[in-house]
């Protein structure tokens, strides 16, 4: 026999699945009937895409800051399960002279290198975020961090 649904079933909005309650009712006199409960365990499919807490991130940090200085945790999740959910970060524009670095796994934005105020006060950077899902399936969204330089009073007269 097949089961047919009537809409498409959607394991995030059911995480636990399903019970189908299956009736035999015989054709005798007196009928007899049995019942049998199955738990139906909807499978994942990749068909969500990372979600940004927030839409943009405005940081600032100080030309006397070394490198590896924290800037900015982002955070993202998805509501899909296993790889589907995983989320890897990655600076995607923004980053040409690579003054900035993020873990991958964290999402932490981090100075790489010396930053100076006098030679550029403001970066736009451009973060992915994207599940870990089969490479046809992947999916990704992107917020803009804006990073602003602070000037320190580190130039002479």
């Amino acid at each position: 026999y097949n089961l047919i649904v009537l809409r498409l079933l959607d394991r995030e909005l059911a995480p636990a699945g399903y019970n189908l309650t299956v009736r035999a009712v015989d054709g005798g006199r007196p009928s007899r009937s049995s019942e049998l409960v199955l738990p139906v365990t909807i499978a994942d499919i990749n068909d969500h895409s990372p979600v940004f807490v927030h839409d943009h991130y405005d940081e600032t940090v100080s030309e006397e800051a070394p490198p590896d200085t924290p800037i900015v945790r982002l955070a993202a999740t998805d509501t899909d399960q296993g790889k589907n959910a995983i989320i890897n970060y990655r600076i995607i524009s923004g980053n040409a002279d690579q003054m900035f670095k993020i873990n991958i796994r964290t999402g932490l934005v981090s100075t790489a290198d010396w930053l100076d105020a006098e030679s550029k006060a403001y970066y736009s950077l451009t973060i992915a975020a994207s599940d870990q899902a089969n490479i046809a399936v992947r999916r990704q969204s992107s917020v803009r961090v804006t990073i602003r330089v602070l000037d320190a009073n580190d130039n002479a007269p």
